[in-house]
Formats: structure tokens, C-alpha cells, sequence
């Protein structure tokens, strides 16, 4: 009886680690009030940032998102960049603007209740297969994300 429940342990975990890993879909309003959805990335390698305009790292890592997202073709090469908010629109834009930041911000309720997203910032990284590669709590430096998203451009080339 115990080797079953060990087995079926077993079997079960692998199941739900598979299914956590796939990327769940999600679709909102950007600041530019364009419709934005996951899926119209799909075979991108997807860097999600959910954020808030009340939290101090995310001041401090938007501005460094931004020059990544500039540094790797405004999302119009295989790299994407997107960021997450569910609060209004009108204080997201208002955080935005003071960070210079122009990579789209999607405004998604959805997205929270798909995401276990327990503090802030999160970067959720989604490779080019829609899985959830990297899921970090807290601000990441600049050249730490840069290093990673270049090493997943290295293996693109093999």
C-alpha cells in the first residue's frame, strides 16, 4: 500500500509540475489602449514584469526594463517585453511617464489571479515553447536579466 501511495505521489507531481509550468494565457489594455494578449506572442521569448505604483524597486527596475527593451528591438524581434498591473490605468500611466517607460503595460485583473504573484516586482520569464522558464521576486540588476536573455539568445542559434 505504501509503494501505491509513493507511486501515485510520484506520477502526480510530474503531472502538476508540467501543467504550472505552461504559461497561462492572459489579455488586457495597454496604456496606449491597445488590446495585448500573450498569445500574440507566442514563439517569443517573453519577459513579463508584474509591477505596482506603490512599490520602490519597481521605480527603480522599470527604468532599467526600458533600456532593455530598447537595447533588444522594442519588442519586434524575438524578445518581448511586457509589463503587468492591475490597479487603474490612470496611475499606471502616471508611474510610466515619470520612468520614461515605453514598453507596453498591460492593465490585467486576469493576469493576478493566473500568476501567484505574492510581492513585487516579479519577472516571469516565458521561453519560446510558452513555458515559464524563470520566476525571480524582486528587482533583478540590469545585468543579470541582460546576461540571461543573452544566453537564450545564444541557444536560439544552435
Amino acid at each position: 500500500m505504501k509503494k501505491l501511495i509513493a507511486i501515485l505521489f510520484v506520477l502526480f507531481s510530474f503531472a502538476t509540475f508540467s501543467a504550472v509550468n505552461k504559461a497561462p494565457t492572459f489579455s488586457g489594455i495597454d496604456q496606449y489602449n491597445a488590446e495585448q494578449s500573450l498569445d500574440n506572442y507566442k514563439g517569443k521569448f517573453i519577459i513579463l514584469t508584474f509591477w505596482a505604483t506603490w512599490c520602490p524597486a519597481c521605480k527603480f527596475e522599470l527604468p532599467n526594463l526600458e533600456k532593455l527593451y530598447k537595447q533588444y528591438g522594442s519588442n519586434k524581434n524575438d524578445i518581448v517585453f511586457l509589463g503587468v498591473n492591475n490597479e487603474n490605468m490612470e496611475s499606471a500611466k502616471k508611474l510610466l511617464t515619470a520612468t520614461n517607460t515605453t514598453f507596453p503595460t498591460i492593465i490585467s485583473h486576469d493576469a493576478f489571479e493566473k500568476y501567484p504573484i505574492r510581492a513585487f516586482p516579479t519577472i516571469v520569464i516565458i521561453d519560446r515553447n510558452g513555458n515559464i522558464n524563470n520566476y525571480t521576486v524582486g528587482a533583478i540588476p540590469k545585468e543579470t536579466l541582460e546576461k540571461y536573455i543573452n544566453s537564450e539568445l545564444l541557444q536560439k542559434s544552435f
